[in-house]
């Protein structure tokens, strides 16, 4: 399995590596190799569909949380953090950063290419993230 774990979270397509993260988020793989790989994802800020129901953002923010989840079974209690990452968002959440950017509702881009413009522009917030694996330490 770990060639195809590696193989998926180095894959070109962001949809890939957060498909593997949400593998690894529910079966954590705490193998040197892969944490190294979490590790390099939390500097990830490719953007795609984090969540059903549709939540778009940054690759990181689910790499962050999969390291804390690993780090968490491998009694490693070290916080993960993450600076100034805009939050993921619903199209719905999007439509008043998209409406003062002047970015069209209809005939507009796509959710994902919606989300770089306005990330990429400046119209989204950002704030810090902390995982702290104590929150998924199973008792």
């Amino acid at each position: 399995m770990l060639p195809n774990v590696i193989e998926n979270l180095r894959s070109n397509d962001p949809n890939v590596r957060i498909r593997t993260l949400h593998v690894l988020g529910r079966f954590p793989d705490v193998r040197p190799e892969v944490v190294a790989e979490l590790e390099r994802l939390l500097e990830d800020r490719e953007v795609g569909q984090l969540h059903i129901p549709y939540r778009y953002g940054e690759v990181r923010l689910l790499a962050g949380e999969a390291l804390a989840i690993a780090r968490a079974r491998s009694g490693d209690l070290r916080l993960v953090a993450l600076a100034a990452v805009p939050p993921a968002l619903s199209a719905d959440q999007m439509a008043p950063f998209r409406e003062r950017a002047g970015i069209p509702a209809i005939g507009g881009p796509p959710p994902v290419e919606r989300y770089v413009l306005l990330r990429d522009g400046g119209f989204l917030p950002h704030q810090d993230y902390v995982f702290d694996p104590r929150e998924y330490v199973e008792e």
